[in-house]
């Protein structure tokens, strides 16, 4: 577990000095030990199915105001987060302190989130979006394998990708605990089974 910090900060600290920052050497380990933790589907053991390109990130919760909760993961910026979707989740309340896992989309938005420790999962399913996805409302309904049709919902921050793809296109839609869509992604049949394992 040390090797990967230490590869992250010899990799921050050459890209530091190659852009000509003058940094305290004692600073660059500060902020890479508090840095959050990031891994990639390949090496992630835990409980969350992510889409190709994803991403968790793990963070700690700073704060928790006006319907937002702030998470330190170690960047410039914290993430935040709706409480309306930890409530969604069941995973209200959230307490300053908590550590979280942060799933990240290959566009570098928050796709979902979890408490670290606590159950939750998340499925793939492959299929082709059967009908456009009608602006304004959050349901989706995607023809699988089988033939057979579902209807599921879309998570606000997904709706606008969802409604971009096209019909009848082989697609694979990351399904959450709320049995809405997360995320999703399109191409052909070959390139979504590799993408797949």
């Amino acid at each position: 577990m040390w090797f990967p910090t230490l590869s992250r900060l010899v990799f921050s600290s050459l890209n530091l000095i190659a852009l000509g920052s003058i940094l305290p050497a004692g600073l660059i380990v500060v902020i890479q030990s508090d840095a959050a933790e990031e891994t990639t589907p390949d090496d992630y053991p835990g409980h969350l199915v992510l889409l190709p390109g994803e991403r968790v990130v793990l963070g700690t919760v700073e704060a928790i105001d006006g319907g937002m909760i702030r998470v330190n993961i170690g960047e410039l910026e914290p993430r935040f987060l709706s409480i309306k979707r930890a409530v969604e989740q069941r995973e209200w309340p959230i307490k300053k302190g908590d550590r979280v896992e942060i799933a990240v989309s290959a566009e570098n938005l928050v796709v979902d989130y979890h408490i670290i420790n606590t159950p939750g999962w998340h499925r793939l399913i492959k299929g082709r979006l059967a009908q456009p996805l009608i602006m304004g409302y959050g349901w989706a309904v995607i023809r699988m394998e089988g033939g057979k049709e579902a209807a599921f919902g879309v998570q606000s921050l997904a709706r606008l990708k969802v409604a971009a793809m096209p019909i009848d296109v082989p697609a694979l839609f990351l399904i959450g605990e709320t049995n809405q869509i997360l995320n999703a992604t399109f191409g052909n049949e070959q390139d979504l089974r590799h993408r797949a394992q």
